[in-house]
């Protein structure tokens, strides 16, 4: 398999055990995550740092994530940024509002918890591409 590059995450949330569980496996990983928790941080660094992958807490009030996710998809500078967002599982409506606002990916937050890893290599590039999103066949046959 040829190399791959490090994400650059930018990952918007509230919750102190997710930001650690984030930071930990994208250090293990070789990625970088950089961590926000307001809509302004957001918009702030997301210019700045340009992510490859932008990680949302769908229940976080501060940061108004379907606002976020539609005004991202409709940044002709930031539409390509894949956007992975996490949910209580009970919050169907939540999900579909996400998926229809332009959210890539939206997962339960206890499978986003158990599968991080393999989320963060689902969005893994190789070293010089550009950034990517996993194809609808591939989020059905793993999700």
């Amino acid at each position: 398999m040829g190399k791959t590059a490090g994400l650059s995450i930018l990952v918007g949330l509230e919750d102190l055990w997710f930001r650690t569980k984030i930071a930990d496996t994208a250090a293990r990983l070789g990625d970088l995550a950089d961590f926000v928790s307001t809509a302004e941080e957001f918009w702030d660094r997301v210019h700045k740092v340009r992510p490859s992958l932008i990680i949302l807490d769908l229940g976080a009030p501060t940061l108004d994530p379907l606002v976020l996710i539609q005004a991202l998809k409709l940044d002709p500078a930031l539409y390509r940024i894949p956007i992975l967002g996490y949910v209580a599982h009970v919050n169907t409506e939540v999900r579909r509002r996400a998926l229809a606002a332009g959210c890539d990916e939206v997962a339960a937050r206890s499978a986003f918890s158990r599968r991080l890893p393999a989320f963060l290599e689902r969005y893994r590039i190789p070293a010089g591409a550009g950034p990517g999103v996993p194809d609808q066949t591939d989020r059905e046959q793993r999700g």
